[in-house]
């Protein structure tokens, strides 16, 4: 399971999948620039990404992945600070600084509590509307 961090929300429990269609994989196997929508009605998994394409609408776009620092795996609240923070600066870099807050905020996904493990965790970082809205086309610069 994983935590989903949005600008002061937490969501716990969402599974970050890769899909075409309604295959799913890892997490871990997102790509900077893959266009997601959120599936919050599926009840057996919870809260769930599946890829899309970024031409159309799309509720998010993943901005940046990687694996905590170790040296931050056993500090779950310092890790969830320093993804945060790699997070913003990642959107920013990521969309050229085009976008004001109240336009573009991250949400920063990583693993719950309970599946926090001292030996690495993977995060992900997402490009998402404020408001819950869709976002059109890609945020990417130059797109």
């Amino acid at each position: 399971m994983l935590a989903f961090i949005g600008l002061g929300v937490i969501w716990l429990g969402v599974m970050i999948v890769r899909s075409w269609g309604d295959e799913y994989v890892a997490m871990d196997a997102m790509s900077v620039g893959d266009c997601v929508e959120l599936d919050i009605t599926s009840e057996l998994f919870g809260p769930r990404l599946q890829l899309v394409g970024c031409d159309g609408s799309h509720a998010a776009e993943v901005v940046a992945v990687g694996v905590v620092p170790e040296e931050l795996n056993a500090d779950r609240q310092g890790a969830m600070v320093a993804v945060r923070e790699l997070c913003s600066n990642s959107l920013a870099a990521y969309t050229g600084g085009r976008f004001g807050r109240s336009e573009l905020e991250f949400l920063a996904t990583f693993p719950t509590e309970e599946d926090w493990s001292p030996f690495g965790n993977d995060y992900a970082c997402l490009a998402a509307r404020p408001d819950g809205g869709d976002l059109e086309g890609s945020v990417r610069a130059g797109s």
